[in-house]
């Protein structure tokens, strides 16, 4: 429910309310938090507004579409704490293909869904790095369960925060993790069939094996 995550979702909404896009959006998907309330509340009361129906994912919860799966491994249903570690991770398997979403999450969050992924033992090609390469988030042993071919970092150049941390970088080189930056390519565009992945970007293409 930080600001960062939610404000362009908001905008969107507040579009889509106002019959200012052709866009429709059936759903949302949240998360219970145990702090930013009154957050979580705006963005409810924003998505009922445009006439979205509201769903709660937690552990387990799973969202199928044809070969597409997207799967909650993380808030717990009993998790109350702070927000970033109860930060929605989600992992997206599509034939081959895997990725993990994982927001914010540190601390015990990325805690317990290392443990899934150790016990489940499946890889995901792409990660969404967390917490826009925070030192303070994704652990050595994190990237050992996860086995990433690559990672995107979402940060902006010249943050405030020094995004994304030199030590956080370091435990990606380590880990011969390929990092793609927005802050170097804009938008990043990963195209798959479940086979073959393409990333994409303004200036060059990668193939994600």
């Amino acid at each position: 429910m930080d600001d960062d995550h939610i404000n362009g979702i908001a905008e969107l909404l507040e579009a889509v309310k106002n019959r200012e896009t052709s866009l429709r959006i059936d759903k949302i998907f949240l998360s219970e938090c145990g702090e930013k309330q009154e957050k979580l509340a705006e963005m409810k009361q924003a998505g009922e507004k445009a006439g979205c129906r509201i769903f709660y994912l937690y552990s387990g919860d799973r969202i199928r579409k044809g070969e597409m799966e997207l799967r909650c491994l993380y808030p717990y249903i009993d998790t109350k704490g702070e927000s970033n570690e109860n930060s929605q991770v989600l992992r997206l398997t599509c034939g081959k293909f895997g990725a993990l979403f994982t927001g914010d999450t540190e601390g015990s969050g990325e805690t317990a869904v290392t443990g899934i992924l150790e016990q489940e033992q499946t890889a995901c090609q792409l990660l969404k790095v967390a917490h826009h390469g925070s030192k303070n988030s994704t652990s050595i042993r994190f990237l050992e369960a996860v086995k990433p071919v690559a990672g995107i970092i979402s940060c902006g150049e010249g943050n405030r925060y020094g995004h994304p941390h030199r030590e956080l970088m370091e435990r990606l080189e380590e880990e011969k993790v390929e990092v793609f930056q927005t802050k170097d390519w804009g938008a990043v565009f990963v195209v798959t069939d479940g086979k073959r992945t393409e990333v994409s970007f303004q200036h060059k293409k990668s193939m994600v094996n």
